[in-house]
């Protein structure tokens, strides 16, 4: 879970015309003027949301706010959540946005609470309608929700206008990669555009994201939407499986089965039985079930 304190996120310029421009950067496209350039992916956000991509002043948050909020995380990290959301409901009660998003978490990941996506929306929502260190991950967060259509009605103009501020934000989190899958073939309301998704998945697998070295590795494979290229779609595939090597030897059997996955008779890397078997018998060793049913297949 990201640790969020006071000063260690720059905080971004969260103008919506900036988001433009940055996105019209990114595509080649010289921008002149305040006027969103007509390449514009997106409608414009509805005015009932304004509120979240506003400027203005930073929310005042003072010392004794963020010591409140950070002992709280470290009593989520603890699993101590009835503890931690006692720290942060006074700060919910004055309307302090880290303390809404982190509440909105709790809602979201059922952590000491059923969870409750529609509520979780709602508090990420609160939690940027004014600046603050925190806007760039509850937009992200809320952008999620939009896009699976959970607790809420899909929204991928909402989604779309939410990952840019999210990605000016400088998470190193998955903004670019969520972006990039919308704007690879295009959402509802949301105009697709290949080359800025390939600019995309490329900085965020620049940074190591899995996500999009994989994304990159399926573009440029036979059937792709990108130029097919078996020299570069082999060289992310192996980037991808270096990035799931290290997450399986730290215990994540999810990457355990998506390493075995790329070892099967259509995965990107090949049919190698023998690695295919390995992930599986690693993943059966961790009490996957699943993993044991695919082992004796094979």
């Amino acid at each position: 879970m990201e640790r969020l304190t006071n000063g260690t996120r720059r905080l971004p310029s969260l103008r919506l015309t900036a988001a433009i421009t940055l996105s019209a950067w990114l595509a080649g496209c010289a921008v002149t003027s305040d006027e969103p350039p007509s390449g514009e992916h997106a409608r414009a956000v509805p005015e009932q949301y304004a509120a979240w991509f506003a400027g203005g002043l930073e929310a005042d948050i003072d010392s004794s706010d963020w010591s409140r909020i950070n002992r709280a995380q470290e009593l989520i990290d603890e699993g101590r959540y009835n503890e931690a959301i006692d720290y942060l409901q006074p700060l919910v009660n004055r309307d302090v946005p880290p303390a809404y998003y982190e509440m909105a978490k709790l809602y979201d990941q059922g952590l000491g609470i059923e969870e409750n996506p529609a509520e979780a929306a709602r508090l990420y929502g609160l939690a940027i309608e004014r600046p603050s260190s925190v806007r760039g991950h509850a937009s992200l967060n809320l952008a999620r929700l939009y896009l699976e259509g959970r607790g809420v009605e899909r929204n991928d103009v909402l989604a779309y206008h939410l990952l840019w501020q999210a990605k000016e934000a400088d998470l190193e989190r998955t903004a670019e990669v969520l972006l990039a899958d919308l704007l690879a073939e295009g959402g509802e309301g949301v105009e697709a555009d290949p080359d800025l998704a390939r600019q995309l998945y490329e900085q965020a697998a620049a940074q190591g994201q899995q996500q999009a070295l994989q994304a990159l590795a399926e573009a440029h494979a036979p059937g792709g939407w990108l130029e097919e290229d078996p020299a570069q779609a082999m060289d992310y595939a192996q980037r991808h499986a270096e990035v799931l090597q290290q997450q399986a030897s730290a215990g994540d059997v999810n990457a355990m089965l998506q390493l075995a996955s790329l070892y099967s008779a259509d995965g990107l890397l090949g049919d190698q039985p023998s690695q295919r078997i390995h992930w599986l018998q690693q993943a059966a060793q961790a009490g996957d079930l699943d993993a044991l049913a695919g082992q004796d297949a094979t």
